[in-house]
């Protein structure tokens, strides 16, 4: 068990999250292996998030949001073509998702994509490294002051930098 304050590490592989704690031990136990079938019909992707309440991951068949507390899928989130589908970053409102054309927004009352966003030729890496979330407090809902600066940012195969920023003055 982890104790409030205590540092941990999240790793993941195509089937299953594992949570280690980060003490003094060297050689420290798993606290827990977190995964969306025992039978490893279902492919986690490369991406997860974690807030300090919940851990999420995209999979096959959607995103999966964990509660940290006591390890349990709280919500399963379908996404249209999910296993194209990368998680970039979940809000409480939106989610920001990604596949090899678009940036997609979804909004998580109603789980629908409301708005998408062509993606340039970008570099391609295996773990989704090659993407950045930029300032997300939108994520977690509109209010009139949060759209501003970096949405997000992805490395081009010439090495260079692409942003999309908010658009100035509304």
């Amino acid at each position: 068990m982890h104790n409030p304050g205590d540092y941990i590490l999240l790793s993941a592989d195509k089937y299953e999250i594992k949570v280690w704690p980060i003490g003094r031990e060297v050689n420290c136990k798993c606290l827990k292996t977190l995964a969306v079938s025992n039978d490893r019909s279902i492919c986690l992707q490369p991406r997860l998030q974690f807030d300090g309440k919940h851990i999420v991951c995209a999979s096959d068949l959607g995103l999966y949001q964990w509660d940290f507390a006591s390890y349990d899928i709280i919500r399963v989130i379908r996404t249209p073509d999910s296993t194209n589908l990368s998680l970039l970053s979940l809000g409480e409102v939106f989610a920001l998702l990604f596949d090899s054309h678009y940036l997609y927004i979804m909004d998580l009352r109603t789980e629908k994509l409301v708005g998408r966003w062509p993606l340039p030729a970008y570099r391609k890496s295996k773990r989704g490294s090659s993407f950045l979330a930029g300032e997300t407090a939108w994520l977690n809902g509109l209010n009139g002051t949060n759209d501003a600066g970096l949405v997000f940012a992805t490395s081009m195969p010439d090495h260079s930098i692409h942003m999309v920023l908010w658009k100035e003055n509304g």
